[in-house]
C-alpha cells in the first residue's frame, strides 16, 4: 500500500544520493506514494548535480523537485530570532528549511524524511509503519552519547526521566567538554535535555497529527529547523504537547555516512578531499556494482 511520502534534501552528493533513493526503493517501493526532492540554493563545493537529476527521470515513481530559493544551510537559526516570524508568515523563507517544502505539500498522513547520505538494508518504512502506533514519529531518539544522563536516560526512557532545570544543571557540573554546557548555563528551561531529538537521518513522521502543531498553521519550528542542532526545538515543544516519540533505530535497517570512516555525514562538508573521496567511492558502486554492493550490506 503506497502511503506515504518520501522527503530528501539535498546538499551535494549526487552520487550518494542516488545510492540512498535506489536502496529505499528496492526494498520499500510498495510503501512510497511519492518523494520529494529538495535542492539547497547552495550545493556542497559547487558539485555537478546532474548526475542525481538525469537518475530521478528514469524514476517510475512520482517525483516533485524543489529548488530552495534562500541558503539556510545548517546555521543556528535561534541566533536571529526575528527569522522566525519571516518562516512562519513567508513560505519564500520556509520552504527553505529541510524537508519543509515537501512536509506542506504532501497529502499523505504519513511523511519519511531522510538524509542524502543513507544506504537502506531493509524495508525500514514498513517496520516503522508497524511500531509507530499512535506516536508522532518513529526512529532513532537522542544523541546520548553527548549527555552526562546517558546512564540514567535512553530513548526509549526519554519521556519519563524528568529532570527539573536545577537536576540537569547539576548534571552538567564540571562538564564544560559537553557541546550543551553554555547552552544549559544561559538559557535552558529544563525538559526534555537539548541533547533530545528525533534524529532526521531518517525517521516517520505522523505529518496529521503534527500539522497543527508546527509552521504554518501552529508555532511551532518544524523538523528541520536548526538551532542548537537540527530537530531538538521540534522534538521538545512537541514533546512538551504531551505528544510522544517512539525510539526504534535506524540503524537496524540502514547505514549512514556509509563512506566516511567515522561514519559522520558532516565533516565531509567542511573538508573538500574528505567530500570528494567519498563522492569516487559510491560514484564507483553506483556506475558498476550497486545491486551487489546494497545486498551485500543486508
Amino acid at each position: 500500500m503506497k502511503d506515504v511520502d518520501v522527503i530528501l534534501n539535498i546538499s551535494g552528493k549526487p552520487y550518494q544520493s542516488i545510492l540512498t533513493i535506489y536502496s529505499l526503493l528496492k526494498y520499500s517501493k510498495n510503501n512510497i506514494h511519492k518523494i520529494f526532492i529538495i535542492f539547497e540554493k547552495k550545493q556542497a563545493f559547487n558539485d555537478d548535480m546532474s548526475p542525481l537529476i538525469d537518475y530521478l527521470k528514469t524514476l517510475s515513481i512520482e517525483v516533485e523537485i524543489y529548488y530552495s530559493k534562500i541558503a539556510i544551510g545548517i546555521k543556528n537559526l535561534d541566533n536571529r530570532w526575528y527569522l522566525k516570524y519571516l518562516f512562519r508568515f513567508i513560505p519564500l523563507f520556509r520552504h527553505s528549511i529541510r524537508y519543509q517544502y515537501g512536509i506542506e505539500n504532501s497529502k499523505s498522513d504519513w511523511i519519511f524524511v531522510s538524509h542524502n547520505d543513507m544506504i537502506y538494508r531493509q524495508n525500514i518504512i514498513e517496520n516503522y509503519i508497524a511500531e509507530i502506533g499512535d506516536h508522532a514519529g518513529i526512529g532513532f531518539i537522542g544523541q546520548c552519547w553527548n549527555c552526562p544522563a546517558s546512564e540514567i536516560c535512553s530513548g526509549e526512557t526519554y519521556f519519563q526521566f524528568r529532570p527539573t532545570k536545577e537536576e540537569i544543571v547539576k548534571l552538567y557540573e564540571g562538564k564544560e567538554n559537553l557541546r550543551a554546557f553554555k547552552i544549559i548555563q544561559d538559557k535552558y528551561t529544563g525538559w526534555p535535555l537539548p541533547e533530545c531529538r528525533l534524529n532526521e537521518q531518517a525517521a516517520l513522521l505522523n505529518r496529521e497529527v503534527l500539522d497543527k502543531y508546527t509552521f504554518p498553521k501552529g508555532n511551532i519550528e518544524p523538523i528541520g529547523y536548526n538551532s542548537f542542532e537540527t530537530g531538538v526545538n521540534f522534538f521538545a515543544k512537541i514533546s512538551r504537547k504531551g505528544l510522544k516519540f517512539k525510539h526504534l533505530s535506524h540503524q537496524l535497517f540502514a547505514e549512514h555516512a556509509f563512506f566516511n570512516k567515522n561514519r559522520n555525514g558532516h565533516s565531509s562538508f567542511i573538508n573538500e578531499n574528505l567530500y570528494y573521496e567519498e563522492e569516487n567511492l559510491a560514484k564507483e558502486i553506483v556506475l558498476n556494482s550497486i545491486d551487489q554492493f546494497i545486498e551485500s550490506l543486508d
